[in-house]
């Protein structure tokens, strides 16, 4: 996760994207497959979500928005999410799958 910002209704988290293994778990040592904004409904704790945190979501696709990483324009795919599941350090050491 890179970072939160709750809205009125909704909470916004801009994720870097890494492929996942069987049990659905995030690779962080495989290259980024790029950054997308998860969209989820109501408030969401920022401290549940912090920076570096790794996450699955379940979702659609609804749109892109222009915005910036640094200095360079990059074009966010925005997803609406259905489920999210935020991985602890014991999960990713764990041979059974979680989410």
């Amino acid at each position: 996760m890179v970072a939160v910002q709750n809205m009125s209704d909704t909470t916004e988290v801009q994720i870097l994207g890494y492929p996942l293994d069987s049990s659905q778990r995030p690779l962080p040592n495989s290259p980024a497959g790029g950054r997308f904004i998860a969209i989820m409904k109501g408030y969401v704790e920022p401290l549940n979500y912090p920076a570096g945190a790794l996450v699955t979501l379940t979702g659609h696709v609804e749109g892109v928005r222009v915005g910036s990483v640094g200095d360079a324009s990059y074009a966010f795919p925005l997803v609406r999410v259905d489920a999210a599941h935020v991985w602890t350090a014991a999960e990713l050491r764990s041979d059974k799958p979680h989410f």
